[in-house]
């Protein structure tokens, strides 16, 4: 479950417009979002995990994931992880997600719609006006 909570002062009454119940009022529209990543893998004992989100325009998110690496042995086989984070997407449209992995080891790409960078330093720029986005994972 995901509580968020405004540190804004009410408005005077003179200032509030009371919004019927039953219609919706699209500039405060708050949509609840869950997005599932898949990177394919080269064993089946690679892990991967959300570890920020972060909004960086009106529809426009960038998510960081992280790799953990199997511990000791494992087979060798063509595979795949996910992971899935769900938050709250308020304001009018699609959410678009950005999502950068770190950790990745092999030198072969396994989805198109993921960068794999090594250091958060490639995506300093865009991080800069960027705000945190908290969310949740199953």
């Amino acid at each position: 479950m995901l509580i968020l909570a405004s540190c804004n002062q009410a408005p005077s009454s003179s200032e509030f417009e009371e919004t019927p119940p039953n219609l919706n009022n699209e500039a405060n529209e708050t949509q609840a979002v869950t997005r599932t990543t898949t990177i394919q893998t080269p064993t089946p004992a690679w892990k991967m995990v959300p570890t920020t989100l972060y909004r960086t325009g009106e529809n426009k998110y960038l998510c960081v994931h992280t790799l953990d690496a199997p511990d000791g042995m494992v087979a060798q086989m063509l595979s795949s992880t996910s992971d899935q984070l769900s938050f709250r997407h308020d304001a009018v449209g699609e959410p678009v997600i950005d999502h950068y992995i770190l950790g990745k080891t092999w030198n072969w790409d396994g989805n198109p719609e993921v960068t794999f960078i090594d250091s958060l330093d490639e995506i300093k720029d865009a991080l800069a006006d960027a705000q945190c986005v908290p969310f949740t994972t199953p």
